[in-house]
C-alpha cells in the first residue's frame, strides 16, 4: 500500500510508515509530529502505538537520532517507552508506547483547583523520572524541556515524562532552549543548562499546578525572555489559600533566578517533598487512587478515547485483511503467470469448456483418458490457489472451504463488507461479514464481527 501524504489522512483513510498503519494526528512539536499508530503481525497479532516523525531539515534529524539512541535505552515506570527507530523515503520514525490518557496541560485546565495530594502524587512521580535520567549511566544529563506537554498522566494513573530530542549532557558545546516559558534564567544569560535549570522547570510546573496559571506569558519570545529574567514572581498561595506557607518555600526554592540557591539536586527536592507531606500530615496518595480520581474528572473523555481507539482496531484489522488480499492475489498471479508460460493448457475450466474439451480430446486422442487425469489434476491445482487466496486474506489462517464458487462468493461478500467498512457503514457491513463467514467459517472473519457487535451492538 502506497504511503499517502499529511494532507490526504483524515481520521480513517490511513497511511503506512514502514511496517505501521497510521491512524490519527495526536501530537506536534518544534522537531516533529506524533501519530497514534497500530502493529499488526501474525495471527491478527494487533498493538497500539505512538509514532514520532521528524522534520527533514539536518537540524532536527541530527536531534531526531539523539532522541532516539538515548530513550531507546530508558527503562523507567515514569518515563515513556520506546521501541524502534527507522526511516522511510521522506522521514526518520520513532516508535514509542501508546499513553491512554491526556498531558498536565489538559490535566490542569480540566481539573483547575487540583488537590494538594493530587499535586504532591505528581510531582513525586516526576521527579521520579528526572533523577533517572539525571544519574543515567553518569552521563550527568539534562532534559531541557520539562512542560506541560510533555508529562503525560495515562487513566490507570501512571505518570510519565516524554520528548527526550534534547536530552544532552550539561554544559555541552551544543545547549539547545526547550519550550521558552520554563527556559531557566541562567540559560538566556548564555551561561548553559546545568542539571539545575530541570529544578528550574519543575518549579515552574509546580506554580502552574498550584495556580491553574501561566507562570510567564507574553507576547513573543524576547517578552517571554525579559520577564523571566525580571518580572516578579509571587508565591503560589496568592492564587490558592489552599497553598500552605511549607509548600510556598518549596516551589519558590526552585524559582530562585541563582542556580545555586535551588535545591542541589532532584533527589534533594523529592526529599523535601516528602518531608513536607509527613510535616502535613497529608496521606500519600498510590497510584490506583489517582486513577479514580482521574476517572471521576474525566469520565467522558476516557469513553470517547476507548470507543475512538475500538472503532480503529476493527478499521486496521479490515484495512489490514484487505491488503493481505491484494498481496496474496498478486503472488498467486504471478506463479499462474509463470505456469501458463511453460505449460499454455494451464487454465480454469468452465462447465461447458470442461465438455468441449472432453469431446475434443476423446477425438484426437485415443488416450484421452489419461489427458483428461492430466487437466483435471491441473484444474483443481488453480482451484487450489484461487481458495488459498481467500484463505489467507480473509483469515490469516488456512480454512476448510467448501469449493471454489462459494469462496468466490465468500471472497466478493467479503469485499463489499470492507467497503461499507470504510464508509464507516458498520451496520451493514456487519451483514456482509456474517454471511461470509457462514459460507467460509473462516475464524478472522468472526472475530471481525464480535469486534463491530462490541463496539456498535449487535443491532447497529
Amino acid at each position: 500500500m502506497k504511503n499517502v501524504s499529511e494532507k490526504e489522512l483524515t481520521n480513517f483513510p490511513v497511511r503506512e510508515i514502514g511496517p505501521y498503519i497510521v491512524t490519527k494526528l495526536i501530537g506536534e512539536g518544534g522537531m516533529g509530529k506524533v501519530w497514534r499508530a497500530w502493529r499488526i503481525s501474525e495471527g491478527s497479532f494487533k498493538k497500539i502505538l505512538a509514532i514520532k516523525t521528524s522534520k527533514s531539515s539536518k537540524k532536527y534529524i541530527d536531534l531526531f537520532m539523539n532522541e532516539a539512541k538515548i530513550s531507546a535505552r530508558f527503562e523507567h515506570e515514569n518515563i515513556v517507552k520506546t521501541f524502534d527507530f527507522g526511516k522511510t523515503d521522506d522521514a526518520f520514525f520513532l516508535v514509542m508506547e501508546y499513553i491512554r490518557g491526556i498531558d498536565l496541560k489538559e490535566f490542569i485546565l480540566n481539573v483547575k483547583n487540583i488537590p494538594i495530594d493530587v499535586f504532591f502524587f505528581i510531582i513525586d512521580r516526576i521527579l521520579s523520572g528526572v533523577i533517572y535520567i539525571h544519574n543515567f549511566e553518569g552521563r550527568q544529563l539534562v532534559h531541557r524541556d520539562i512542560n506541560q506537554k510533555n508529562i503525560l498522566i495515562s487513566w490507570n494513573g501512571n505518570v510519565k515524562i516524554s520528548d527526550f530530542g534534547i536530552t544532552l549532557p550539561q554544559h555541552g558545546d551544543f545547549d539547545p532552549f526547550g519550550k521558552i516559558g520554563y527556559v531557566p534564567p541562567e540559560v538566556i544569560l548564555g551561561k548553559g543548562w546545568s542539571q539545575l535549570g530541570d529544578i528550574w522547570c519543575i518549579g515552574v510546573l509546580m506554580w502552574e499546578m498550584l495556580t491553574s496559571k501561566k507562570l510567564f506569558s507574553g507576547k513573543g519570545k524576547e517578552d517571554l525572555k525579559k520577564k523571566i529574567l525580571s518580572c516578579n514572581i509571587d508565591p503560589p498561595s496568592l492564587f490558592n489559600k489552599s497553598v500552605s506557607e511549607e509548600i510556598d518555600k518549596i516551589v519558590m526554592n526552585c524559582l530562585s533566578r541563582v542556580p545555586e540557591s535551588r535545591y542541589i539536586s532532584a533527589e534533594r527536592l523529592q526529599e523535601e517533598i516528602r518531608r513536607t507531606m509527613s510535616n502535613l500530615s497529608i496521606k500519600p496518595m498510590y497510584q490506583e487512587d489517582f486513577s479514580l480520581f482521574i476517572s471521576d474528572h474525566f469520565s467522558e473523555r476516557i469513553k470517547k478515547e476507548d470507543k475512538e481507539i475500538a472503532e480503529e482496531e476493527a478499521y486496521v484489522s479490515i484495512y489490514a485483511v484487505e491488503k493481505n488480499v491484494k498481496n496474496i492475489e498478486t503472488k498467486v498471479e504471478n506463479k499462474i503467470t509463470s505456469k501458463n508460460s511453460s505449460s499454455p493448457s494451464y487454465y480454469i475450466f468452465s462447465p461447458g469448456d470442461q465438455k468441449k474439451e472432453r469431446h475434443h480430446t476423446e477425438k484426437k486422442n485415443d488416450s484421452g483418458t489419461k489427458i483428461r487425469k492430466i487437466k483435471r489434476k491441473k484444474r483443481d491445482e488453480k482451484i487450489f490457489f484461487t481458495s488459498s487466496i481467500l484463505g489467507f486474506v480473509l483469515g490469516l489462517t488456512i480454512g476448510v472451504f467448501k469449493g471454489a464458487y462459494e469462496i468466490k462468493s465468500a471472497e466478493g461478500l467479503f469485499k463489499k463488507g470492507v467497503d461499507l467498512a470504510k464508509e464507516r457503514n458498520f451496520g451493514q457491513a456487519k451483514e456482509f461479514f456474517q454471511i461470509s463467514a457462514d459460507i467460509s467459517d473462516l475464524r478472522e472473519v468472526r472475530n471481525i464481527i464480535d469486534r463491530l457487535n462490541t463496539n456498535y451492538g449487535k443491532n447497529d
